[in-house]
């Protein structure tokens, strides 16, 4: 229930507000938090129109720990009924993001590097987690098997479907442009470690769809500790920004 009616106040316009891929680097905001002689660095994914201050608690909680931390924010337009632009838009920040994790590891020498997402922030992870060795260790909160897919389906993103209905886009052919943007389609280095946390109540990111990710990876290959709640969508993300603790072991 929680979770249609926080989506019948906080669904995203339409407007993409001017974001093309020649500004999207200036408007994604990150912070980077260096702690002395630290071995790990842990770099946080946002969700759809979560700022930087929503990762406080994860921010002291990763230091506190010894490790250094990557935040980054991301504007909420990267994902809408333009087809084109939503796409370009995950392809440049994984860039963006393999590019800033490579250099910090090499100019810090860590031998760790711990991706953590949540929601919409899954689809840039399993970009950026995809055959690289760079990343150690993958957590997911309440990410989806496939953006089309779950975007199509999801309580929050009914303006974008009924936009797209609108352009005579059908889900099959959306699964097939973005099929670079499922999760499902993708799969880290060998030895990557894999925990999902999933909310059986999810209606935003539907459940029965989501958890099909476990599945993909297993099926690629990949032991993954995986971890239902008895929540909805905005509950789980809320544990998680509130108790990092219990989603990130370090």
């Amino acid at each position: 229930m929680l979770d249609y009616l926080i989506s019948r106040f906080s669904s995203n316009l339409l407007d993409t507000k001017g974001l093309n891929l020649g500004n999207l680097h200036e408007r994604v905001k990150k912070e980077f938090v260096y702690v002395q002689d630290s071995k790990t660095l842990v770099v946080i994914l946002p969700g759809w129109a979560q700022p930087l201050s929503f990762f406080e608690k994860a921010k002291k909680y990763i230091t506190q720990a010894g490790a250094s931390a990557l935040i980054f924010e991301f504007p909420n337009e990267i994902l809408s009924s333009d087809l084109e632009l939503t796409l370009g838009c995950f392809n440049l920040l994984n860039t963006m993001l393999r590019e800033r994790i490579r250099n910090l590891k090499d100019q810090y020498q860590f031998s760790k590097c711990v991706l953590v997402s949540n929601s919409l922030g899954g689809v840039t992870a399993a970009l950026v987690y995809k055959d690289n060795p760079l990343i150690n260790e993958v957590v997911l909160v309440c990410s989806g098997n496939n953006l089309a897919q779950n975007m199509w389906h999801g309580v929050r993103t009914q303006h974008l479907r009924k936009d797209f209905e609108k352009q005579n886009i059908t889900l099959g052919q959306l699964k097939l442009d973005w099929r670079d943007l499922a999760p499902e389609n993708h799969a880290p280095a060998p030895e990557t470690k894999i925990t999902t946390y999933f909310g059986k109540a999810d209606r935003i990111i539907p459940f029965k769809e989501a958890v099909t990710l476990v599945s993909a990876l297993r099926n690629k290959g990949f032991e993954v500790l995986h971890k239902n709640r008895h929540c909805g969508h905005y509950i789980l993300v809320g544990q998680f920004i509130l108790f990092p603790e219990q989603f990130v072991k370090l």
